[in-house]
């Protein structure tokens, strides 16, 4: 193991967490600063797709059901 994984717990929780705090804020401070509601829905929407790709690249495991 790597001493970056090191900080990083075994099922990305930390890391997902961080992800969707900041993420979330971003499109909050946005959204409030325009008024602006449409930036929220696209954050969360996106917020998946970029977990999966993050838990996925960060695991480096690449089965088919680990793609899927």
């Amino acid at each position: 193991m790597s001493p970056t994984y090191l900080i990083i717990d075994q099922y990305n929780l930390t890391i997902s967490f961080l992800i969707t705090l900041a993420w979330q804020m971003l499109g909050f401070a946005i959204a409030w600063t325009f008024k602006f509601d449409k930036v929220t829905d696209f954050t969360g929407g996106s917020n998946f797709f970029i977990l999966a790709l993050i838990t996925l690249t960060t695991g480096g495991t690449y089965t088919a059901r680990n793609i899927m």
